[in-house]
């Protein structure tokens, strides 16, 4: 691999992020249990990927917000 091209920082960084989506995959496959979609057509899978994806950002978003508030001084 081209190291000029390829920053071995560039590549952590890349890896990193890559990381935080495994995580977040896994959350939402088995915290909101949606591994497996019990719909009739792709319109209905997309509604309820959207959903189910909603709740995990607004989830992750009231975490942040709790956090902030017990924690302050850390923000």
């Amino acid at each position: 691999m081209d190291s000029e091209k390829y920053p071995i920082e560039e590549l952590v960084e890349l890896y990193g992020l890559r990381w935080q989506c495994e995580v977040d995959y896994h959350h939402i496959k088995t915290t909101l249990k949606m591994e497996d979609f019990d719909v009739k057509t792709p319109e209905m899978f997309r509604k309820e990927l959207a959903v189910g994806l909603l709740t995990y950002n607004l989830i992750c978003a009231l975490i942040v917000k709790g956090a902030i508030v017990a924690y302050p001084h850390n923000s």
